[in-house]
């Protein structure tokens, strides 16, 4: 027998929302493993898009982030030791 989407979902949000096992086993007739069955695939299936996404699409915003907020820690520090000559030039002469 082949699950639909809209089954599983139902099973899921049920479960998620509280519901036994059993007692959504009874609703859908079904047995209470074959429901444990449903909610152990979906939740593995999540698990698995999830761990793939944080390093999709996180991984390059926050780079961005960083680069960009070095660059510019870099640009105000270059241009205050160039117009103040700071200890950097006057360390190499000691």
């Amino acid at each position: 027998m082949k699950i639909n989407s809209t089954y599983v979902t139902a099973v899921v949000e049920a479960r998620e929302s509280g519901v036994t096992y059993a007692s959504i086993a009874e609703a859908v007739g079904t047995s209470s493993q074959a429901v444990q069955e449903i909610v152990r695939r979906h939740n593995n299936a999540l698990q698995r898009e999830q761990q793939a996404k944080p390093e999709q699409s996180n991984g390059a915003p926050a780079g961005a982030i960083a680069a960009a907020v070095g660059e510019e820690e870099q640009s105000s520090a270059g241009g205050s030791v160039a117009g103040g000559g700071g200890p950097a030039p006057s360390s190499p002469g000691l």
